[in-house]
């Protein structure tokens, strides 16, 4: 019974490592959907409310639930900013506004994770992949 109690202690380095990962991942998947979350499901029409400039709260949907805040700004079809979540990951945002489909890319200090997300209105919905392998889907809303 006491290496059953130290291991639920004690994860291993690798546990922790795909934890760490993990969290990186969702970090980035909130990013993206900030990012790109301006898909209108149409041509390629960019109208003033695609604007993905601001703050966003984000939340992995499944998985550890892990949430965080994406700061965005964009620039005609550009869009940088910044990221960081509650498990601790923070990073930078970059990537593109295209006809309303937003894909960024979130740089981490132990990897990055690709975001691909739609916006309509103050809300966001997406899926993220991560270096790692990790990969899943997220929502965001302005706050």
């Amino acid at each position: 019974m006491t290496a059953g109690c130290r291991f639920a202690l004690r994860p291993s380095a690798r546990e922790v490592n795909v934890s760490k990962e993990k969290m990186m991942a969702v970090c980035v998947v909130m990013l993206g959907l900030i990012l790109g979350g301006c898909e209108s499901g149409g041509g390629g029409s960019s109208d003033g409310d695609d604007d993905v400039s601001g703050s966003w709260n984000a939340t992995e949907v499944g998985g550890d639930g892990d949430s965080g805040t994406l700061t965005l700004t964009q620039d005609g079809t550009s869009v940088s900013g910044t990221f960081s979540s509650h498990s601790g990951y923070h990073g930078n945002v970059s990537g593109s506004l295209d006809g309303g489909h937003l894909v960024v890319r979130l740089s981490y200090s132990s990897g990055h994770s690709a975001l691909d997300a739609t916006v309509s209105g103050g809300s966001m919905e997406g899926s993220y992949s991560a270096n790692s392998g990790q990969s899943g889907k997220f929502t965001a809303s302005r706050p």
